[in-house]
């Protein structure tokens, strides 16, 4: 398979957004980024529920960490079976030959896994975003669509379900940095046809 796969890992207002961003500006050719909200974003109020109450979709649970408030966001039965389908879809997307960037937020184990599955012949690279907690959380609040305390609960988890090809931080590196050094790693995979090579890019960005 030829096609570009790009998974990005990280809390939410991690800086993954930004990423897929500068990476669209950076491909020469289509590429499209989907992620987990893109699939929630299609779903009705009654799939959410906040404030300790249970829902068949996603549930934000508070919960304290290191003595502050925040949520734990766990995925019920339907919930997985959306999670269950972003990886069919994301699958049916190598295979119809789509560049793609995946910008993702694992939450239980079965994301990873499921995902690493759904796409085993799309070789995908495995990209971890970081970003310090303090920032994250400013950035939570600055943006006023997110939950605060949603980062905080996701914040000592996420990273712990496996090892990334290639990781960024999001604090030291601006987005079109972080975008450079995950081609980076993307080219430098043997026998990578996937990429376009840097010249291909500059000519694309018309420099």
């Amino acid at each position: 398979m030829t096609t570009a796969c790009i998974v990005l890992n990280g809390t939410s207002c991690s800086g993954k957004s930004s990423i897929a961003a500068a990476l669209q500006e950076l491909w020469p050719g289509p590429l499209q980024v989907t992620g987990i909200d893109t699939f929630l974003a299609a779903q009705s109020k009654r799939f959410f529920a906040f404030g300790g109450r249970a829902a068949a979709g996603f549930s934000w649970f508070p919960v304290t960490v290191d003595g502050q408030p925040a949520f734990d966001v766990v995925p019920g039965p339907l919930g997985m079976a959306v999670l269950k389908a972003s990886h069919a879809y994301w699958a049916a997307c190598a295979g119809a030959g789509l560049d793609q960037v995946i910008d993702d937020v694992w939450l239980v184990p079965a994301q990873p896994a499921g995902l690493q599955d759904a796409l085993s012949a799309a070789n995908p690279l495995w990209v971890g975003v970081h970003c310090p907690l303090a920032i994250a959380e400013q950035r939570e609040r600055e943006r006023g669509d997110r939950i605060v305390g949603t980062a905080r609960g996701q914040h000592a988890r996420v990273h712990t379900f496996r090892e990334y090809d290639v990781e960024v931080d999001t604090s030291v590196a601006a987005p079109r940095q972080c975008a450079e050094a995950i081609l980076a790693a993307l080219e430098a995979r043997p026998g990578n046809r996937a990429v376009p090579c840097r010249s291909a890019r500059r000519t694309a960005q018309g420099t």
